[in-house]
């Protein structure tokens, strides 16, 4: 009897009927079958309801369970009804308390992997690269996946090994570590392809910590080439040339990627980078200026003011007559900046982007994702995706549909960089269409 009613509760959770599940793996769990108890937090977990699984999950000690997928349930209802569940503002402090309590529940590798990096992550936004290396070595590369993973888009992203191998090497080239950082850059350079620029990034800051900047700053320098790196690397570019005595040098290449489209807030390194280089070069009102826009971005997020930009503003300020460049907002505070930037900037074929025109008689089949999505994709002949809106498309137009279209330039502002946007789309003609299913 009760594995006729095994048999049921299991076919209803397989077959994705959690809610009418649950009370027959309840009905188990109430006769003392662990089967029920194991059931019943799967099917409290898929249903949304973490507060009840948690509350039954705290009754239950995975020492005290003889299957293995009790333990899991039970660890995996702490992770997802925890762990993930924290809202943004909780602390580092307040993730790692949580994150102590499910290691002593002792997961398996997949939710010990699930642990790490959500830790990790947390201590990359706090900055704590001590905190995200030791977690991250609790994790056994070896048991990850090497898949990549694939975005809305359809392109390749990050694998769960290759992400590991990025934590654990960062996390070596912030604490100091240089030495251990650089023969694990080479393996993944050499391992992980698709993210070969990030990995190469890390080799030469890795460089750079063992003093070997000129073999650091010739990677950068071939990062940079043609115009195609982020701003954000563009600028480590031009901060590493300042800080190897090449102010001639560097300071244009901060100013090239202070230029470069992205929102203010995320160069505030940045300017404070040429305030600092300003400052040095002994030009104390392009430094203030810098320093003040700053402050003023740090004021609006509500983010701490470094004791060191205060005392570089107060320093400055009583040196001279500064009242008017005191008294303007951050939008005035940023034109000055602008035009300084301008000033300074080179056109270096090394850092600079080059302009970017449509390009017209483009084709490509659309894949249109969810249809409460309002955007989707067109994945062009060799692969590369475009975005696009779904009001831009012809009427009735089915996923797969091949198009050709005109890619605008665009600018990606979730992920800080240049995109491409289509427009004019139409669907194509019966050759066209041959040509993208045999190229794709």
């Amino acid at each position: 009897m009760r594995a006729d009613i095994r048999q049921q509760a299991s076919d209803l959770r397989k077959s994705g009927r959690y809610a009418d599940a649950l009370p027959v793996f309840v009905e188990l769990q109430q006769s003392g079958d662990e089967y029920g108890l194991a059931g019943s937090l799967n099917c409290l977990r898929k249903l949304g309801r973490f507060d009840e699984a948690l509350a039954l999950a705290r009754r239950s000690d995975p020492a005290g369970q003889r299957m293995d997928w009790t333990k899991a349930e039970i660890v995996w209802t702490h992770i997802q009804g925890r762990l993930l569940r924290l809202p943004e503002s909780a602390s580092l402090n307040d993730m790692l308390a949580v994150a102590d309590d499910i290691c002593r529940l002792g997961p398996e590798d997949v939710a010990m992997k699930a642990v790490a990096f959500a830790v990790a992550k947390k201590a990359k936004n706090a900055d704590r690269w001590d905190i995200a290396g030791q977690w991250i070595e609790k994790v056994n590369p070896d048991a990850l996946s090497g898949e990549s993973m694939r975005g809305e888009s359809g392109r390749e992203g990050w694998s769960d090994k290759s992400l590991w191998h990025n934590y654990r090497v960062r996390a070596l080239v912030e604490t100091g570590r240089h030495r251990e950082a650089l023969p694990l850059a080479e393996k993944a350079i050499a391992g992980f392809p698709a993210q070969r620029r990030f990995f190469l990034r890390l080799k030469a800051l890795a460089l750079h910590g063992l003093g070997d900047t000129d073999s650091a700053l010739d990677i950068y320098q071939s990062l940079c080439a043609g115009g195609r790196a982020d701003w954000w690397m563009v600028g480590e570019y031009g901060r590493m040339l300042v800080d190897a005595g090449k102010p001639s040098e560097g300071i244009p290449v901060l100013a090239a990627a202070a230029q470069c489209r992205a929102p203010l807030d995320l160069k505030v390194k940045l300017v404070s980078d040429l305030g600092n280089a300003a400052y040095a070069e002994g030009q104390p009102r392009a430094a203030l200026c810098h320093f003040l826009l700053c402050r003023s971005i740090r004021t609006r997020r509500n983010w701490s003011v470094p004791d060191e930009l205060a005392r570089r503003i107060e320093e400055i300020t009583g040196q001279g007559d500064f009242a008017e460049l005191l008294r303007q907002n951050e939008e005035e505070l940023l034109r000055e900046c602008q035009n300084i930037w301008a000033r300074l900037a080179r056109p270096e074929r090394s850092v600079q982007r080059p302009r970017r025109n449509p390009r017209k008689g483009m084709i490509g089949a659309v894949r249109l994702g969810p249809s409460e999505r309002p955007f989707c994709y067109i994945v062009a002949a060799g692969g590369e995706s475009v975005f696009a809106w779904k009001q831009d498309l012809p009427v009735g137009l089915s996923d797969g549909a091949v198009v050709d279209f005109t890619a605008s330039p665009s600018y990606d502002k979730k992920k800080g960089r240049e995109s491409w946007k289509a427009s004019d789309v139409r669907l194509a003609e019966r050759a066209q269409t041959n040509r993208v299913v045999e190229e794709n």
